[in-house]
């Protein structure tokens, strides 16, 4: 019985949850670790050669909408370095009002 008992005790031991292991890390830690998330990722944004043929992947376009499919590691709109964006590849192939 005793090794039942130990059985049942530790079927019922829960592992903590990621919110709750993220509450025991230090708050400069998180901090840190969004800043270089934020550094890396524009890093690989300015690295990037984004051109129409091999990013711009429109779905469907009329006279009003125009709809793509964003790949990852292309921004949406130009960042603060002013690194070209999908908004910039939709603008120069449709922007003359077409």
């Amino acid at each position: 019985t005793a090794a039942t008992a130990t059985t049942t005790t530790s079927a019922t031991t829960t592992l903590p949850t990621t919110a709750a292991i993220q509450n025991d890390i230090p708050e400069s830690v998180l901090q840190y670790e969004r800043q270089f998330r934020k550094v890396r990722a524009s890093y690989r944004a300015s690295k990037t050669n984004v051109n129409i043929r091999d990013h711009l992947h429109t779905i469907y376009s009329d006279e009003h909408v125009v709809v793509t499919n964003k790949p990852s590691g292309i921004l949406c709109v130009p960042g603060v370095n002013k690194n070209r964006s999908l908004l910039d590849l939709v603008y120069e192939e449709y922007g003359d009002g077409r």
